[in-house]
């Protein structure tokens, strides 16, 4: 199972980037968006399968509901809400960015575990660095996506 978890990972990752650096709204947006939602349910499930292992619950398996509970949101919203909710595609990409943050600084915490256990250290890599990240890429990309999100002006007839 920890091979499935990993290969999952490093698959949404590298994914989950291609997402973030292409145009969006796109059939290769919808396909990698896909993988990567795929992915996602992937290693969050079979984190619940690694549950024997160590015995407990950890803040990974928190994570993992977190991250399944965003994901879901985040690929409702185009798929039903598209034509209700004016800003769609703005919690859309929040959801989706906050998921990949949270899978990526898991995964920093699990490269690096050499780091010292503290409590301010938990609290610096599952809280602050994930936020501190997120609103960062929001602020940077979110207008960017917005102005190629918003309709075009409207076309003139011609004739």
């Amino acid at each position: 199972m920890t091979t499935i978890h990993v290969i999952a990972c490093v698959a949404a990752i590298i994914v989950g980037a291609m997402v973030i650096m292409r145009p969006k709204g796109t059939a290769a947006h919808r396909a990698l968006g896909f993988v990567y939602v795929v992915a996602t349910f992937a290693y969050c499930g079979s984190a619940f399968f690694m549950y024997p292992s160590t015995g407990r619950l950890t803040p990974f398996h928190l994570i993992s509901i977190q991250n399944l509970v965003l994901v879901s949101f985040g690929v409702s919203l185009p798929r039903f809400l598209r034509h209700r909710l004016r800003t769609w595609y703005a919690w859309h990409l929040r959801l989706m960015l906050y998921s990949y943050v949270a899978l990526v600084v898991t995964g920093f915490r699990f490269a690096f575990p050499y780091l010292p256990r503290n409590r301010v250290v938990p609290i610096l890599v599952f809280v602050a660095l994930p936020l501190g990240l997120w609103i960062w890429i929001e602020r940077r990309l979110l207008p960017y996506w917005r102005a190629r999100l918003a309709p075009g002006p409207v076309p003139q007839n011609s004739v």
